[in-house]
């Protein structure tokens, strides 16, 4: 689909990042896998207001959220032009910690710190018990 009129939001918030379009599909490229996206695509995005196949729509909107540090949704991004889709995200997304005893032990202390144990704690509990 395209609007004919430049995506000023995209346009924006690539010269907040001073990115071009094409060093953003590096960046999606680089994140989400060789090939994701064509380096000339985000040019067509923002100087013509071409709005990208899903899972694109979210894919970008994930990457800029990323780098500027808050939230950019996919209707922001595409002014509602676009629709949104479930967001595949890379395996090893957030992962900053060392594959060592100290970064388990950190993962493992803010699993119990934020509390996102309890579903899966409840589940265990109230689990029938099973019979060997």
């Amino acid at each position: 689909m395209a609007s004919e009129q430049p995506n000023e939001v995209l346009a924006s918030l690539l010269a907040e990042l001073g990115w071009s379009p094409r060093a953003l599909a590096r960046r999606i490229n680089r994140v989400f896998g060789p090939g994701t996206v064509a380096d000339t695509a985000p040019y067509h995005w923002r100087d013509d207001g071409r709005v990208p196949r899903p899972p694109l729509p979210a894919l970008t909107a994930w990457v800029l959220s990323r780098e500027l540090g808050r939230p950019i949704t996919v209707a922001e991004l595409w002014q509602g032009q676009a629709a949104d889709s479930p967001l595949t995200m890379p395996a090893d997304v957030e992962m900053s910690l060392p594959w060592s005893r100290s970064g388990a032990l950190g993962i493992i202390d803010d699993w119990v710190v934020s509390g996102d144990f309890l579903p899966a704690l409840d589940a265990i509990l109230a689990a029938p018990p099973t019979s060997t």
